[in-house]
């Protein structure tokens, strides 16, 4: 345990429900039927905000069941008395390297995560502070702005990956995501060469915290775009940029309101291939918030889609409203030329959370280790 935290700490301020239910309370459903009990009235909303603001607090976004604050770590100490810590916890990160990374928590909740607001000026109106955690995207670290040397067969876009997954056929037919709008919640969007060939029309929009919608520093979402677009090349597609700058670093720190903007919207499909690696029950209060946001956006008539994981037990893919997407491995040449197995490298599983929850529950094309 340190004493070691960033500059700002971004947290969801969970709005009281005038039926008294609780989000952060153990063995609440949190479906997208039961999802609308925990929604804070307009007043609520609006009386936290002012009241978060007076504290000192930046507001940076608002919804039906949590506010996305920033502050010093001293600001949250100050307002709701309470004394917080850093703690390092076993992560999966990208590439399936396990490591750890830091987690903030506060020293007198049962509940990790959670900052509790009773003894606080914002009582009446919050039920508690969940503070935001770090999660991963699943995939390559380092994008390299020239093609690596390689000797294996690689699958080409579009035409490859159309052909693969059997898309072409309707393709063929007229039918190529025309009249759609498609979300993808990543590290950003760079407008690489490739894209104007193939007149793929994408739209960035920054999550609260982000900044140069012009860059991608990860590379992630630029490579899942085009991904995406091999399949559907007429989709509507927008990238919500959730990355904010910690350190010099570009992290995926802010992940519920990012997520929120792009519910926001109202697309056809949200998709995510990001997410923490969750193995044990009780989740954290970041995470219940997590599952409440995706219920309520799923509430609204959103199709959810999350990546299962690279190894990861992914979260918020056990949710058993969510499409979890996991893949399989195409032999391109060899005497198995053609033929699908599973893949070594993708996640498979019986979420420990949800009883009954098998993940993946579809299944697109990824390498092996």
């Amino acid at each position: 345990m340190t004493r070691s935290f960033p500059s700002k700490i971004y947290a969801e301020a969970i709005v009281r429900s005038p039926l008294g239910a609780s989000l952060l309370s153990e063995g609440t459903p949190l479906t997208p039927e039961a999802i609308a009990q925990y929604y804070g009235d307009r007043r609520t909303l609006d009386c936290a905000c002012d009241r978060l603001t007076a504290a000192g607090f930046e507001v940076l976004q608002a919804g039906n069941l949590s506010i996305s604050i920033a502050a010093p770590a001293d600001r949250y100490e100050q307002v709701f008395q309470t004394t917080l810590r850093s703690v390092e916890r076993p992560v999966i990160k990208e590439r399936a390297r396990e490591t750890t990374a830091s987690f903030i928590d506060a020293v007198d909740s049962q509940q990790f995560g959670k900052i509790d607001t009773e003894n606080s000026p914002l009582a009446e109106f919050l039920d508690g502070i969940a503070i935001s955690e770090p999660v991963y995207y699943l995939g390559h670290p380092h994008p390299s702005p020239t093609p690596p040397r390689v000797r294996q067969t690689y699958l080409q876009v579009p035409e490859d990956l159309a052909q693969a997954l059997n898309a072409q056929s309707l393709h063929q037919q007229g039918i190529c995501g025309q009249g759609t709008h498609v979300v993808m919640v990543d590290t950003g969007w760079y407008r690489h060469p490739y894209f104007a060939q193939h007149d793929y029309q994408v739209q960035v929009l920054l999550a609260p915290g982000s900044d140069s919608p012009e860059m991608d520093h990860h590379g992630h979402g630029t490579g899942e775009s085009a991904n995406l677009l091999a399949i559907a090349p007429q989709t509507r597609l927008t990238v919500v940029k959730a990355d904010v700058a910690i350190a010099g670093k570009s992290r995926n720190v802010n992940s519920i309101a990012a997520f929120r903007t792009a519910a926001h919207l109202r697309p056809d499909v949200i998709s995510c291939s990001w997410g923490s690696d969750v193995r044990y029950p009780p989740i954290s209060a970041y995470h219940r918030l997590l599952a409440a946001t995706v219920a309520d956006a799923i509430h609204q008539g959103i199709l959810v889609v999350f990546a299962a994981g690279n190894g990861h037990w992914g979260f918020p893919a056990q949710h058993p409203d969510v499409l979890a997407v996991g893949g399989v491995y195409l032999h391109l040449d060899g005497p198995l030329k053609g033929e699908l197995e599973a893949s070594n490298y993708a996640s498979a599983f019986n979420s420990p959370i949800y009883p009954r929850r098998g993940v993946p529950d579809i299944c697109g094309l990824v390498g092996q280790r």
